[in-house]
Formats: C-alpha cells, sequence, structure tokens
C-alpha cells in the first residue's frame, strides 16, 4: 500500500500539514500499513519515501483524500484540545493563587481587627476592674472576691483572644523567618507533645526575606506538621532550613509510619496541592518521600538571591540551633 501524500497546504488556522503527514506516515507503520521490509536507501530514506512520488505529482483517489483530510482535521483537534487544557490548568492556577492571597489578606485584616478592638477593649476593661480590686480593698472581702474572679476570666479571654491572633497570623512573622519557625515549632511541641528540633545554617539566618517568601515557607511548615500530628505517630519531628546560592531549602521529617495508602495526607492532597501551588507562584517546589514504617520526609526549596553569598563562597555554613 503506498502511502497517500497530501499536496503542501495550509489549514483554517494558518498551518500548513506537513507535520500532520509525517504523524500520518508514523501511525501507518505502526500498524503495518507500510512494507515491513522498508530498506534506506542512498539518501537515508527509506524505500517506501523514496518511491513516493513528489507531492504535485501525487495521485491520490477520492477515499484517500478524505481519509487524509479526516486525519489531519482530528490531528489538529487534538492540538487544541491540548492547548485549551493548558489554558485552563493555567487558570485553575492563577485561581488558586489569587484565593491564597485573598485568604492571607483576609487573615491580616482579622487578626488586625481583633488586636485593635477587642485586644485593646479586654485590656481597658481588666484596668478598669482592677481599679474597682483596689477601691474594695479589705472592707469589702465578698466584694473582692467576685472582682477576682472577674479579673480571671478576663485574663482567660485575652489569652484566648492572642491565640486566635496568633492562628490566624502570628505577629513573628514580621520578626522573620527564624522567629516564625520557633514560634510554630514551639506551639506543636506544646500541643502534640512530639520533640521537634530546628537547624539552620547561617546563611539561611542572615537571609532578608520578603513577606510572601516568609509566609511561603511558614505555611508550608504549618501543613506538614499538621500532617504529622494527625497522621504520622511520630516521636520526632526535625526542620532544616540550608541557603545555597541562588536557593532556600528546607526539609521536614519525621519518624513516623510514613504516608498510608488512602490518606488525605498523600503527595496529591488538597493541603499539599495547596502548599505546591504557594510555591510555585514563588518559582518554588515541593517534593515528598515517604518509606513505611520510617517516616515522611517534604522537602521545600526557594530560588532567592543571595548576593552575600555570593560574593564569599568561603561563608561558613554551620547548622546551629
Amino acid at each position: 500500500m503506498r502511502t497517500p501524500t497530501l499536496s503542501p497546504r495550509v489549514d483554517a488556522a494558518g498551518r500548513d500539514t506537513e507535520r500532520a503527514l509525517r504523524l500520518i506516515r508514523k501511525i501507518e507503520q505502526r500498524y503495518g500499513l507500510l512494507p515491513a521490509t522498508a530498506t534506506g536507501n542512498a539518501d537515508g530514506k527509506s524505500d517506501a519515501e523514496a518511491s513516493m512520488p513528489p507531492p504535485a505529482a501525487a495521485q491520490l483517489s477520492d477515499e484517500q483524500m478524505l481519509v487524509n483530510e479526516a486525519l489531519v482535521a482530528k490531528i489538529f483537534q487534538c492540538e487544541r484540545a491540548e492547548t485549551a487544557l493548558r489554558q485552563s490548568q493555567q487558570s485553575l492556577h492563577d485561581l488558586l493563587i489569587r484565593q491564597l492571597q485573598l485568604k492571607e489578606e483576609e487573615r491580616k485584616r482579622v487578626s488586625q481587627e481583633i488586636h485593635d478592638a477587642l485586644g485593646q477593649n479586654l485590656l481597658a476593661l481588666r484596668l478598669d476592674v482592677s481599679s474597682l480590686a483596689q477601691l474594695a480593698g479589705d472592707s469589702h472581702p465578698q466584694l473582692r472576691s467576685w472582682v477576682g474572679s472577674a479579673l480571671d476570666n478576663i485574663d482567660g479571654a485575652i489569652v484566648t483572644v492572642r491565640t486566635l491572633i496568633a492562628a490566624l497570623r502570628p505577629f513573628e512573622i514580621e520578626l522573620g523567618l527564624e522567629a516564625a519557625i520557633e514560634h510554630e515549632l514551639a506551639q506543636f511541641r506544646r500541643t502534640s507533645g512530639i520533640a521537634s528540633h530546628l537547624g539552620m545554617d547561617q546563611r539561611a539566618r542572615d537571609l532578608h526575606l520578603g513577606d510572601e517568601q516568609i509566609l511561603a515557607i511558614y505555611r508550608a511548615l504549618q501543613e506538614c506538621l499538621s500532617n504529622i500530628l494527625r497522621h504520622s505517630r511520630a516521636t520526632r519531628v526535625d526542620v532544616i532550613l540550608r541557603a545555597l546560592p541562588g536557593t532556600l531549602t528546607m526539609v521536614v521529617s519525621d519518624n513516623g509510619v510514613g504516608i498510608q495508602r488512602g490518606s488525605r495526607s498523600k503527595p496529591d492532597g488538597y493541603g499539599l496541592r495547596a502548599m505546591r501551588e504557594r510555591l510555585a507562584s514563588l518559582g518554588g517546589k515541593v517534593s515528598v518521600k515517604s518509606v513505611r514504617s520510617h517516616g515522611t520526609s517534604v522537602s521545600v526549596s526557594l530560588p532567592l538571591l543571595l548576593p552575600e553569598a555570593a560574593a564569599d563562597p568561603a561563608r561558613s555554613d554551620k547548622m546551629t540551633t
């Protein structure tokens, strides 16, 4: 069977059919529509290709032309579908990043409102009640006891407000990456009882990161610790940060049971997917390694410009705690 040949022309989208024709020939070869004994000639072409008449002289039947037209149309249809899928994926990526940005902005706004309104009002109320206790003195023991109970309740409300603010957006973020991570690990130790350890090299300590970069690393750590607490049954967590020329890496590893089949913390789970999208918006990456009964390790990398490290490659990278 001779391979049908299309005359050089351009389709409605402005693309020539030469590439589509090559694909058609590959399909024909794969499914045995060309002679299986085709061999090469002196020009480097197969006998089947060499024996084909030039496009202008090709004599095609109406049936062959219809088959070629259908194949070319199908190839370009698949191309258009692939392009639309890529555009859709990019739109979903942009939408998720925007959603995460709006979420962080709302967290910041709400935490500021709680601090400025509720927090300040509670402090003012405590001062007023404290003054009442001093006025009551020892001459009104029952009133003094009542005031003491009120102060305890107010103190409890203040602690709750501070906890809410820290959960929404801890003020340590404003103090830098190390302070934010130390704060989160301290909270994790108190709530879980799991031992945790932070190691940072000196280059990482000396970095001056932007708010978005600090927030991306911090939220990634939060997601990792949340998964460890819910699923790992670990007794120890290690967080290691290193700054190499151009890259900041954070590795969060535990000694737990690893990621189990069907677990919500699996590598394609929503939390890890959101983490990947957030870091991807800054050019970063996330990788997960898990060995059953030997724990899980999540590696986060973020591209940086480190003029200090570039200027002094011999600068110490000794890990400190």
